[in-house]
């Protein structure tokens, strides 16, 4: 019937960003997405999932996504990563874009307007559109990884300021914990309008930042994996639960919100006294556990070294393997930076993307498994003192010897007798 969506015609595109090339890498972003598609799969979704995606993959994804949704079906499009607004308009961020400029933010993101109208192309009844960005102000924080990204502040910031003067509140200072998913400090805004059987969900409420999180997944991914399934609850419903359960673990400083055109009805799962659609076989698990990086986007060269053979080497020779370890990534073209054992977002995002290729826990680290992986394993460790690779040879202690005993005075010479007072 018109405006009920049939389970058994489902299709969902999952998107999550976390290695960003030009702005501080986000943490749970992959391990966001990794879980929702598991979970869509049980929920009989055929699921598309990208992970750190450019430009041109995440426009390529969304049109070859569109070309295969039914009719009078379901379509999920759930992302997380960096979202913006300028001048009243979202925008999602590849992990590529390189916003120098505010003119380019047009050719270097995907306006959110886009991935509506494609969606309203595909005819199907009910398109969901699940948002959960809006984390921090990572371009006014730039760090040296070859590029710098103190003058996207200043820019972007020039252009919110024509827009409005809640949108330049400061970001400077969150803790890690707080870490946020916006580039910008007002979050996403608004839509104008959005098409007949739209639904859209985001993170949090209209320009607001959604937090990242410090555990596997972000509040509100984690809140939204915990309600999909529940069988019988409507879709509104379920994220109606979901903005409830954000509220109350960030002690409302998020509000999740939505904004619907669709008049119908829809179940993730179905009544427990009905048969549930068949679920797509899950994948799988992640094999990494997403680490949690430091505030400022990558570990200090002591901190990558930790557990390992290495971790109590002197900073000389942490630095010589370090620099050993960005040579073997260029090999891999994963590096393209200086081999100076400096440690910065490039190599970071370097390390993390050899252990995903390896297929290594993504620790970010040069742990034990990394450094067998890379040939950096057994490097003597170096003096502090040398520039060269010359193994330090131990010094062997040197043989105690006693002091010689003090000598002792030599006698006070005798006084002359002066014959003259001797008595007689």
């Amino acid at each position: 019937m018109p405006g009920h969506a049939k389970a058994e015609s489902r299709q969902a595109l999952v998107i999550g960003n976390s290695a960003y090339q030009h702005t501080r890498i986000l943490i749970n972003p992959r391990s966001d997405a990794a879980a929702m598609s598991a979970k869509l799969r049980t929920l009989g979704f055929q699921v598309t999932e990208r992970l750190d995606t450019n430009q041109k993959t995440l426009r390529a994804s969304l049109e070859e996504f569109a070309a295969k949704v039914p009719k009078d079906g379901v379509c999920l499009i759930y992302y997380a990563g960096h979202g913006l607004q300028i001048n009243g308009r979202n925008y999602l961020v590849p992990v590529d874009a390189n916003l120098a400029t505010e003119y380019k933010v047009q050719d270097e993101t995907l306006p959110m307007d886009a991935v509506m109208k494609t969606l309203e192309g595909t005819g199907s009844s009910l398109n969901m559109l699940v948002l959960d960005c809006c984390r921090d102000d990572p371009f006014s924080k730039g760090k040296s990884t070859g590029t710098t990204n103190g003058g996207n502040s200043s820019r972007l910031n020039a252009l919110r300021a024509k827009t409005s003067s809640a949108e330049t509140q400061s970001t400077a200072g969150v803790p890690a914990e707080s870490a946020t998913r916006s580039i910008g400090s007002g979050g996403l805004t608004v839509p104008k309008d959005i098409p007949r059987g739209m639904f859209i969900a985001f993170a949090t409420s209209p320009d607001t930042t959604a937090e990242d999180g410090s555990g596997a997944n972000s509040p509100y991914t984690a809140a939204l994996l915990e309600e999909i399934g529940q069988p019988g609850v409507d879709f509104e419903k379920v994220f109606k639960n979901v903005g409830a359960r954000v509220s109350k673990a960030t002690n409302g400083k998020q509000e999740p919100w939505s904004n619907s055109k669709f008049y119908g009805t829809f179940h993730f799962a179905a009544a427990s006294n009905n048969t549930a659609a068949t679920p797509a076989p899950a994948p799988p698990p992640d094999a990494s556990a997403v680490p949690t990086i430091p505030a400022n986007g990558f570990f200090a060269v002591d901190q990558l070294f930790d557990g390992t053979a290495y971790s109590s080497y002197n900073a000389s020779s942490k630095k010589k393997i370090l620099g050993k370890a960005q040579e073997k990534l260029k090999q891999h073209q994963l590096y393209g930076g200086s081999a100076d054992g400096s440690m910065g977002l490039g190599t970071q995002k370097a390390i993390l993307d050899f252990q995903a290729q390896s297929g290594l826990p993504r620790t970010g680290r040069l742990d034990a498994a990394t450094q067998a992986g890379l040939q950096i394993a057994g490097v003597k460790e170096t003096s502090a003192a040398v520039d060269d690779d010359t193994p330090r040879t131990p010094q062997k202690p040197r043989a105690k010897t006693e002091a010689p005993a003090p000598r002792k005075p030599a006698p006070a010479p005798k006084k002359p007798k002066d014959d003259f007072f001797i008595d007689t």
